[in-house]
């Protein structure tokens, strides 16, 4: 979380010199919004792809109860028959 935080001062400079070269401030200003954005929100995503146990949490979750508890349970009666 902390490189969306540290990362965009390092582009400062191109920001800068892009906002010079086409004699816009907002231009340069609305480049360093977007990348603070983008920097926030591949870090989010990423955190929530990251754990696929949280079933709870998450809508793609595996939920490890129900499938050890229900589903196997019923695979290993079967198996036995």
């Amino acid at each position: 979380r902390l490189f969306s935080f540290f990362l965009p001062p390092f582009y400062a400079p191109y920001y800068g010199q892009m906002a010079s070269d086409l004699n816009s401030l907002g231009v340069g200003i609305v480049f360093s919004i977007m990348t603070c954005i983008a920097l926030t929100s591949l870090f989010e995503s990423v955190s929530q792809i990251e754990d696929p146990f949280v079933g709870l949490y998450i809508l793609d979750g595996i939920h490890v109860r129900k499938e050890l508890g229900d589903h196997l349970w019923q695979e290993l009666l079967e198996c036995r028959k």
